[in-house]
């Protein structure tokens, strides 16, 4: 009886994240399958690996970026896990100031460790500060 339960709870457990994933909603673009599966995978490591591959691509739209950290936001991680991932996707060209605010909206949810999420406060934090320098040193050039 006890075993019967306890399989039981486990595979609505599991099943109940694969539900969670199918249920964000899907933005238009060329990645979002690979993402999808990625957030489908039961493996951690692997799942996280997988993410952070597909994070690595500068092509990457602004939505496939966000749908990728909603998934994360669900899926999770170890702490290192994650805060590689969150790097990644920082380091990205296509990261705009939305997708930063996404990751600083999610990042208190995610239980990760203090120092791993103070790494991504400190990166957020650079990145605010290297586009705002940027933006002063265009709008002082000459027209």
């Amino acid at each position: 009886m006890k075993k019967g339960l306890i399989l039981w709870i486990l595979a609505t457990v599991c099943g109940c994240t694969g539900y969670q994933v199918s249920r964000v909603p899907q933005p238009k673009g060329t990645y979002i399958p690979a993402i999808y599966a990625a957030g489908q995978i039961a493996h951690g490591p692997t799942r996280s690996q997988a993410f952070r591959d597909l994070a690595y691509h500068k092509d990457m739209t602004e939505g496939e970026l966000e749908y990728m950290i909603s998934l994360l936001a669900i899926r999770k991680g170890t702490s290192q896990q994650l805060k590689d991932i969150l790097l990644t996707i920082l380091n990205n060209p296509a990261a705009t100031a939305q997708t930063k605010l996404r990751i600083s909206g999610v990042l208190p949810n995610l239980d990760m460790l203090p120092l791993d999420q103070k790494e991504i406060v400190d990166a957020l934090a650079r990145q605010k500060t290297k586009n705002q320098t940027l933006e002063i040193m265009e709008d002082a050039l000459p027209q």
